[in-house]
């Protein structure tokens, strides 16, 4: 981008520092203080690569990822155990499939609602 006055300027600072809080936020979500860890050394290096050139959208798209392989590992009793902590009602009446569905559906949900947050 051509930069030809003092407000495009600042126009292009501030749009790269939202994307850099938006990072943040992310870099700071118990989901990554969760999921970073047990992520392959492939996968980390990836998250770093997003972050050094601020791809918030990648980041995102790769910590679904992530949290989805995650949940697909997990058994029918931590399924539960997880579903309890985020409110999922009758959980315990729910198979494998229907835990998963609702986990990510609560997951996106509170996703979405902290990006519009940000935004």
């Amino acid at each position: 981008m051509k930069v030809e006055t003092q407000a495009q300027l600042l126009l292009e600072f501030h749009s790269k520092l939202l994307v850099i809080r938006r990072i943040e936020r992310i870099i700071q979500s118990d989901e990554m203080i969760d999921l970073f860890p047990k992520a392959t050394r492939e996968g980390k290096d990836e998250i770093v690569r997003l972050i050094y050139q601020f791809d918030f959208e990648g980041l995102r798209a790769n910590i679904m990822k992530l949290r989805s392989r995650e949940l697909e590992l997990m058994g029918v009793r931590e399924l539960r155990a997880k579903a309890q902590k985020l409110g999922v009602r009758n959980y315990n009446h729910l198979t494998k499939g229907l835990l998963l569905s609702a986990i990510v559906r609560i997951q996106n949900e509170r996703n979405q609602a902290i990006a519009r947050q940000i935004a």
